[in-house]
C-alpha cells in the first residue's frame, strides 16, 4: 500500500476524499488529476495496517461497512470457502449437482476449485447461496461467525477510524447481498437499513454507498 500511495503521488495525482472528488466533478474543477482510495467490508486490517500508512501520507480514504458486520453477524462466505478449500483434499460442489467433488490437494487444484465453486455460488439466488455456504461450513467445520468476529472491525473500531477527518465511512448494505439479484423492495431495504444503522452508531449519516461485489 505504501508503494501504491507513493507512486500515485509521484505520478502527479492528488489523493482526495470522495466528498472532494464529488465537488471537483460537480464544479468542473480541472486543476489536476486525482485519485480516491476505498476499502470494502470493514476488515480490521483497515485499522491495524492500512490506516497508519494512509495517515503517514496524510491521504484520505473511505471504508465501506455492511452494517451487520461490526455486530459479528456477517457471512464472509468467500473467506469461509477459502478456508474450506485450504484445509482439505477435496470439496463437494453441490451447487453444481449432487455428488460433484473437486480435488483440492495441490495449489493449482485449490485455485481451480475456488473459482468453480465461487462462480457457482455467485450465480445462485441470494438466500439459496447463503444456505449452500452454511451447509458447506457445517460439513467442513468452519464457523462463519467466528471468522467475522476475528476479521471485521467492531463498532468501537469503526468509530475510532471515523474520528479522523482523513477517513470517510460509507454504506455497503446490511448483509452484503448482490443487490441486482434481489427484488427491488428488498434491495432498497438493504441500502436504507445499512445507512440508518451507520447513522445511529456514528451520529452522522453516510453520504456514500458502494455496491457489494462491485458488479
Amino acid at each position: 500500500l505504501n508503494s501504491v500511495l507513493v507512486e500515485t503521488m509521484r505520478a502527479g495525482l492528488d489523493i482526495v476524499s470522495l466528498d472532494e472528488a464529488h465537488r471537483r466533478l460537480r464544479e468542473g474543477d480541472c486543476t489536476g488529476r486525482f485519485a480516491c482510495f476505498t476499502l470494502d467490508d470493514g476488515y480490521r486490517d483497515n485499522l491495524e495496517y492500512a490506516y497508519p500508512i494512509f495517515a503517514a501520507h496524510g491521504a484520505p480514504f473511505t471504508v465501506y461497512v455492511p452494517s451487520e458486520y461490526p455486530d459479528g453477524k456477517g457471512e464472509l462466505w468467500w473467506v469461509a470457502l477459502e478456508k474450506i478449500i485450504a484445509s482439505g483434499k477435496s470439496i463437494e460442489n453441490t451447487a453444481a449437482g449432487k455428488g460433484a467433488v473437486l480435488p483440492t490437494g495441490t495449489d493449482a487444484e485449490k485455485d481451480r476449485a475456488f473459482d468453480i465453486v465461487y462462480q457457482s455460488l455467485r450465480k445462485m439466488d441470494q438466500d439459496a447461496q447463503r444456505a449452500e455456504i452454511s451447509a458447506l461450513c457445517e460439513k467442513y467445520g468452519v464457523d462463519m461467525g467466528a471468522l467475522c468476529r476475528d476479521l471485521i472491525l467492531t463498532w468501537d473500531e469503526v468509530r475510532q477510524l471515523a474520528a479522523d477527518p482523513l477517513v470517510t465511512i460509507g454504506a455497503h448494505t446490511v448483509a452484503h447481498f448482490a443487490l441486482a439479484a434481489l427484488p427491488e423492495a428488498r434491495a432498497r431495504k438493504e441500502m436504507k437499513r445499512g445507512a440508518d444503522r451507520i447513522a445511529a452508531e456514528l451520529g452522522q449519516r453516510p453520504e456514500h454507498f458502494s455496491y457489494p461485489y462491485g458488479d
